[in-house]
């Protein structure tokens, strides 16, 4: 969510292929264990104008299949910067 915001996304989907995840986040379930971690992720959808959690099974996430399988090969003088407004 941050990079998303800190890149000036206001509207986003966040696919994802743990149902008990996406439950949580959308309070659909509680979990003690968890509550802060969910307070920051409420917390950051409040930035935006528009926001998802949407479920996807594992054969139909193409996407995240394709990251998880290929290496992102950078050179070794590239630097990844991420701001983080506070």
């Amino acid at each position: 969510m941050i990079v998303c915001w800190s890149q000036g996304y206001t509207k986003v989907i966040f696919e994802g292929d743990n149902a008990n995840v996406i439950n949580l986040a959308t309070k659909k379930t509680k979990n003690i264990d968890v509550l802060n971690w969910l307070r920051d992720i409420w917390e950051w959808e409040q930035k935006f104008d528009i926001i998802q959690h949407i479920w996807k099974n594992w054969g139909s996430n193409s996407c995240a299949d394709l990251l998880a399988n290929n290496k992102y090969q950078a050179e070794k003088n590239t630097y990844i910067m991420l701001l983080f407004p506070m």
